[in-house]
């Protein structure tokens, strides 16, 4: 008996894989297809690779390479079309971007603003209050001020009023104080000066020299330069009064 030689799987397979080995046409002038997301695809490299591959092809089946030729061509207009409305897009977004960010500025800044007046409105709100309560204070506390100060120099220095006129005096001096601490500053006039309506009030006439304060019968107050209450004095008659 001879001996047989060893069989090869690859002989008896009875398959020929040529035809898994060599790409089709098509496969050779389009190996990958390009990613339209991507930025990196290049039209006129990919235009240069497939007209040599379309040489090489174009003995086998000259018109079947003319069609992808033209069809190549296609994609790569396409493909540059695609990129540059890519581009416009990009230049859109940053445009927008730019935009955006100024709005955003624009509202911070106007937050800052609307803050700073609400703190500026909230201060003069306080400043208003507290004005309106001082003044409401020195209407109240003023009326008495002024009554004890006539009660006090009304009653006689004698040794039996000595202890009146002292409580009296020191109330007094206790409520002028506290008219001081809300702001309001005494100023007094004197005798024989002319008389000034922005400072002084008449309360009465009296034998003079015309237009001269014969005497005072009130203090007044202001704030800053404010007059709160001019002084109450007693106004020389005129001339005419004075004859009739």
């Amino acid at each position: 008996m001879e001996n047989s030689a060893p069989i090869n799987p690859e002989q008896t397979s009875g398959g020929d894989n040529s035809s898994e080995e060599n790409p089709s046409p098509e496969e050779s002038l389009f190996p990958t297809s390009p990613t339209l997301g991507s930025l990196e695809f290049k039209p006129l490299e990919f235009l240069e690779s497939s007209a040599i591959k379309t040489m090489q092809l174009k003995s086998n089946n000259p018109r079947q390479v003319d069609d992808l030729t033209d069809l190549a061509e296609e994609i790569a207009d396409d493909m540059l079309h695609i990129l540059e409305r890519m581009k416009k897009i990009e230049s859109r977004q940053d445009s927008f971007m730019e935009q955006l960010g100024g709005i955003q500025q624009l509202l911070h800044e106007n937050k800052k603003q609307n803050i700073l007046a609400m703190d500026t409105l909230r201060d003069d709100l306080l400043g208003e209050r507290k004005a309106f309560s001082a003044r409401s204070t020195f209407n109240a506390l003023l009326p008495t001020l002024d009554a004890l100060r006539l009660m006090y120099h009304g009653l006689l220095d004698t040794p039996e009023n000595q202890q009146i006129r002292t409580q009296v005096y020191a109330v007094t001096s206790s409520l002028s104080n506290i008219i001081q601490s809300l702001g309001f500053v005494e100023f007094h006039v004197e005798p024989g000066m002319p008389f000034d309506p922005a400072e002084m009030e008449s309360l009465g006439l009296a034998e003079g020299n015309p237009n001269e304060v014969v005497s005072v019968v009130r203090s007044g107050y202001k704030v800053g330069s404010l007059i709160v209450r001019p002084c109450g004095v007693i106004l020389a008659q005129p001339p005419s009064v004075h004859q009739s």
